[in-house]
């Protein structure tokens, strides 16, 4: 096998992740995520609710990025 081919599925898979890395440094490094504006959980207000809720999900979900990119790299490394 040639090891300068490229494999297309990760091609993809690396430009999701790039993009994941975005997306978490907008969140963390970009909005303001102090108690202040985020309660606990404030169940009185459903809007700040799901937002506290999707951010967190989101923050746990590209949080991984990293972490694939730097396995998926070294294990392309010549």
């Amino acid at each position: 096998m040639n090891t300068t081919a490229r494999l297309t599925q990760f091609e993809i898979f690396r430009l999701l992740l790039m993009f994941f890395i975005v997306v978490w440094h907008s969140i963390v490094h970009g909005m303001d995520m102090s108690c202040n504006r985020f309660p606990l959980f404030d169940s009185s207000d459903p809007a700040n609710a799901l937002n506290f809720v999707s951010t967190s999900a989101l923050t746990s979900i590209t949080a991984v990025a990293v972490n694939c990119y730097v396995i998926m790299t070294g294990y392309f490394h010549d």
